[in-house]
């Protein structure tokens, strides 16, 4: 279950991409498992980029930190490790706020009722979640 945080009611614009890789470990059918694993970027907030990839460090999917929980908790998390690669600054948007699950949305977020936690912005989500870009209101990524 998704921690629920306080929904923000100001802008959100510190935020970064760090590059991550992702470690999948897949079944294989004679027995034991096999690594793979897959180059992305996460979310990160902080005022640094150097901040950015410390707050990553204190979450449990980090390898260090998923090494030492017991197998039950791991079971629902993907283990990640920084890897080479420029930490990038979020465009600014002044319609960028947080969901109280921590979703970032476009526009203040309101109750919809039929979403998973109830809660959406005005405009829709973030581009940043993997959601199109709006084309009815001022989008720092539409092209």
């Amino acid at each position: 279950m998704q921690k629920l945080e306080e929904k923000t009611q100001t802008p959100i614009n510190n935020i970064f991409w760090v590059p991550v890789e992702e470690i999948y470990f897949l079944e294989c059918s004679g027995g034991g498992s096999i690594q793979g694993c897959r180059n992305i970027k996460y979310l990160s907030e902080a005022d640094t980029p150097g901040e950015a990839r410390i707050a990553l460090r204190r979450e449990l999917g980090f390898v260090d930190n998923y090494n030492d929980l017991p197998p039950e908790k791991r079971k629902n998390l993907v283990p990640f490790r920084f890897r080479d690669g420029k930490i990038e600054k979020v465009l600014p948007c002044d319609k960028r706020y947080k969901s109280s699950l921590g979703d970032y949305c476009c526009g203040i977020p309101v109750d919809i009722n039929y979403d998973l936690d109830g809660e959406s912005g005005e405009f829709g989500m973030c581009c940043l979640e993997g959601f199109d870009v709006p084309e009815e209101i001022d989008c720092p990524y539409k092209s």
